[in-house]
């Protein structure tokens, strides 16, 4: 699958793609971000919901299906598409957390 055809997989027309500025990051909180259905950057995500990045980044690279939580690798960055990984999310991440939490 080539990298524009993941990312209209992962960011269908359909869903905004948000990026985040400095000056964004204070008005989002865990809620707003779990709750908007949307397409985020992982480091954003990271930086919200405060887990390290580069730790879940490396872990999430050994994770054989990574799409099943919402979490797509395009151009060597990781997107997340909120509405899977909200799920995944809310549950405690069963399945995949044991992959990705020491």
């Amino acid at each position: 699958m080539t990298n524009a055809s993941k990312l209209e997989v992962c960011a269908p027309e359909s869903l905004e793609l948000i990026f985040f500025d400095e000056d964004d990051f204070e008005n989002w909180d865990p809620e707003r971000l779990l709750e908007t259905d949307a397409v985020f950057l992982l480091r954003d995500v990271a930086r919200i919901l405060a887990f390290d990045f580069e730790s879940w980044a490396a872990r999430v690279e050994a994770f054989t299906e990574p799409e099943k939580v919402g979490l797509v690798k395009v151009w060597g960055h990781w997107f997340v598409k909120m509405a899977e990984f909200h799920t995944w999310y809310a549950n405690g991440g069963l399945g995949f957390s044991q992959k990705l939490v020491s």
